[in-house]
């Protein structure tokens, strides 16, 4: 089967190669069929051998299919150990550091200006989001959940992407697939956190319970860092919602695949 990837007109436009992963074209059994690029750490504790011990290898498999159809075949995957947290870090670090051997860099955005890598966060709800600077070359990758969406994750790593204002105005960026407002209930104490961010506005009401709208408190978060709405797209296709192409750990468990996003830098 073949590969299935998203892309995003803005970043094509401009000669970015990336991609937005959907669970489509890997090699992956059930129930990470079939791109799966990457697992939950808290699988249960009677989690078969065929998951624990092969799933591992598929994923490394997966990513290089990934990457196949991304158009970054010749580039090396870089990762970090996503904490949910505000940290931003330059590829070379996290590369450093998987080359060390030992654990991958705690963070959740990777900025990068190297032609030979392609930076890649792993989600499976989360809000992933793309950004590209067209004048330097240079782009990052962004893990935004609701917690680092408050924690300030977005403006991190555009403070390392693009430090001034200017530089803001000429960026470009593109919101991935995640859960979808309609299928995002939290309780009261996670919806104040919004509100406290300044988000108010991306929370619904009105049910049992709020809902957050994620996609749109990440197109709010980048227009307040000084990206123009012109220079952002992605539709907010929900993750939860359409099982067929995308894995959901709030719908699935701990048993949940991960979705990627990917994008190198280029020469200018």
């Amino acid at each position: 089967m073949t590969v299935r990837v998203l892309t995003s007109p803005l970043l094509s436009r401009y000669g970015f190669s990336h991609g937005f992963s959907t669970r489509v074209g890997g090699s992956s059994p059930a129930p990470f069929d079939s791109l799966n690029l990457g697992m939950s750490s808290a699988l249960p504790e009677d989690a078969p051998d065929e998951l624990r011990h092969h799933e591992p290898a598929r994923i490394e498999r997966n990513t290089g299919l990934f990457l196949d159809a991304c158009g970054l075949r010749a580039r090396r995957a870089v990762r970090v150990r996503q904490v949910h947290g505000s940290r931003a870090i330059g590829s070379g670090e996290a590369l450093q550091a998987e080359l060390a051997s030992g654990p991958l860099e705690p963070a959740d955005a990777l900025v990068s200006d190297d032609p030979n890598v392609a930076i890649l966060v792993r989600c499976a709800d989360c809000v992933p989001i793309l950004i590209a600077s067209p004048g330097t070359g240079r782009v990052a990758a962004i893990h935004a959940g609701w917690r680092g969406l408050v924690a300030g994750i977005i403006e991190s790593a555009l403070a390392a992407l693009a430090p001034s204002a200017a530089e803001r105005r000429s960026l470009i960026a593109s919101i991935g697939p995640s859960i979808g407002v309609d299928s995002y209930e939290v309780g009261n104490e996670v919806a104040e956190q919004f509100v406290l961010a300044d988000l108010g506005h991306c929370i619904r009401s009105g049910a049992s319970r709020p809902h957050l709208d994620c996609h749109r408190a990440a197109q709010a978060l980048l227009l307040r860092a000084g990206v123009p709405a012109e220079r952002t797209d992605g539709e907010p296709i929900c993750t939860y919602r359409n099982g067929g192409l995308f894995f959901s750990a709030r719908r699935d468990g701990a048993v949940s695949g991960r979705m990627a996003a990917a994008i190198g830098a280029i020469p200018v």
